[in-house]
């Protein structure tokens, strides 16, 4: 957040098209609208492990947390995207479980078995939604 909160005074000083976008105090989870399509963040250690964390969203999305086309998290170190559901137009949800960007967790792997390596997960939302064939890992 203090990062978000710098890079947003700095783009105030050269005044480039950028919107930040932060979660109110003590919230963990944040949504908001790109080419209306809603995008969702969450840190991921909400979920006792990454395969409860679709579970998590769609109680959350009951709550009227976090209805959000696409959920991008992390905490897990290692990447997956999976289909949750159908939003209200008919398409594909999607969880999309971040990689990580430093050299792994040896936590991660004694407590799940799993790691990852490192890498930067890019997709893009375009005027029909969440482009699946535009995700990549780099």
């Amino acid at each position: 957040l203090h990062i978000s909160k710098r890079l947003e005074a700095m783009n105030d000083e050269v005044g480039l098209p950028v919107s930040f976008h932060r979660p109110d105090d003590w919230e963990e989870t944040l949504t908001f609208t790109i080419r209306g399509t809603r995008l969702g963040l969450a840190h991921g250690h909400q979920a006792a492990n990454p395969n409860a964390v679709t579970t998590w969203w769609a109680k959350m999305t009951h709550a009227g947390v976090m209805d959000c086309d696409v959920l991008l998290a992390g905490h897990y170190r290692f990447p997956s995207v999976r289909p949750s559901g159908r939003n209200s137009a008919g398409k594909s949800r999607w969880h999309i479980q971040a990689a990580t960007l430093d050299n792994g967790s040896a936590w991660v792997r004694n407590q799940m078995g799993e790691d990852g390596d490192p890498a930067l997960i890019v997709f893009e939302i375009d005027a029909d939604g969440f482009a699946l064939q535009g995700l990549a890992a780099l």
